[in-house]
């Protein structure tokens, strides 16, 4: 059995995949492992990548069960902004891992450019985060046939569970344009925004329909 951790596959045929951990909590209970900065956590993962990380996991909350860890959504959401845009920003290819049980967070997190929840609660601390882990996970390192399959679904997902039956939905890939989403806060007042609309590393706008094609 294999599962797959942003573009990183893990389980049987797959080698040993290595995670570096980032605190970003204060409280955390190994004071080595913090990092205060954007600075100093780009650092740590430059050192991390060039030690052979496939992903780094960042938290922004201790769990520490002997400790008061707990602080509010807002503070740990503060944390986690600055480094997850700037690690996003210098190592585009890297799995980010977000340590997280709130839904709100992960789903932040998400869009922000994390792949990866690590819940230590397994889905149990907040009742709304197996909804957000299932719905807004990023498609970074899927073909564009598998983004736009994923993308349908969902859309699709979305129509049963209000009620229109299938006998009432046509479906159309979208050749021409990735999947859409309505996201105007993340794009800067954009209102309708394209997944990798513009191509990426690996699939350029222009290659986007000829490989969806030959598929």
């Amino acid at each position: 059995m294999r599962s797959r951790l942003g573009r990183v596959w893990v389980g049987d045929g797959e080698p040993v995949r290595i995670m570096g951990v980032i605190n970003l909590s204060p409280e955390s209970f190994y004071r080595g492992s913090v990092r205060a900065t954007v600075d100093d956590v780009l650092r740590a993962v430059e050192s991390m990548v060039r030690d052979g990380a496939d992903l780094v996991d960042l938290g922004g909350m201790s769990t520490a069960p002997y400790n008061r860890t707990l602080v509010s959504a807002e503070e740990e959401l503060g944390r986690l902004r600055p480094a997850i845009k700037a690690v996003r920003d210098a190592y585009p290819n890297l799995v980010i891992s977000v340590d997280t049980f709130r839904a709100r967070v992960a789903e932040e997190c998400l869009r922000l450019g994390a792949d990866v929840i690590n819940d230590v609660t397994g889905l149990k601390g907040d009742p709304a985060m197996a909804k957000v882990s299932r719905t807004a996970g990023p498609r970074r390192g899927l073909s564009p046939l598998e983004r736009v399959i994923g993308a349908l679904r969902e859309s699709l997902e979305v129509a049963e569970g209000a009620g229109i039956g299938p006998e009432r939905v046509v479906v159309d890939p979208g050749v021409g344009f990735g999947p859409l989403s309505l996201d105007p806060v993340i794009t800067g007042g954009e209102p309708v925004r394209g997944d990798l609309r513009h191509g990426d590393e690996a699939y350029p706008w222009y290659s986007w329909d000829s490989i969806l094609i030959r598929g």
